[in-house]
């Protein structure tokens, strides 16, 4: 298996504060970027473990899809849309629902 550092990045997860620059993370003698962001899986986990990003991105791709989905679907009977909205936009906006479910967002709901 190859390392590739370059695109390795580090999280550090916790309660606030800030990240000190006496905190550095190192792998066979090469130093990691630390972010405070990182998208994973489609998810973005944030080091405050504070879900608003993920419910952005989320809510982002969620609304570019439905406009796709609409200018497709224009003149088809409404089973077969909702259908078809079950089964394509749906599971974009379901994607990691296990992770941040437990905030009510405003941005996904009105998706």
């Amino acid at each position: 298996m190859n390392d590739n550092l370059p695109k390795s990045k580090v999280v550090v997860f916790r309660n606030g504060g800030v990240i000190t620059k006496t905190e550095k993370c190192c792998y066979k003698g090469k130093f990691l970027n630390i972010v405070l962001n990182y998208k994973y899986l489609g998810v973005v986990f944030n080091c405050l473990l504070k879900w608003n990003m993920a419910h952005d991105a989320l809510a982002k791709e969620e609304a570019e899809a439905v406009i796709i989905f609409q200018s497709l679907c224009n003149g088809i009977p409404c089973s077969t849309y909702f259908n078809l909205f079950d089964n394509v936009v749906l599971p974009i906006l379901c994607y990691g629902v296990e992770i941040w479910v437990y905030e009510r967002t405003e941005c996904v709901e009105r998706v």
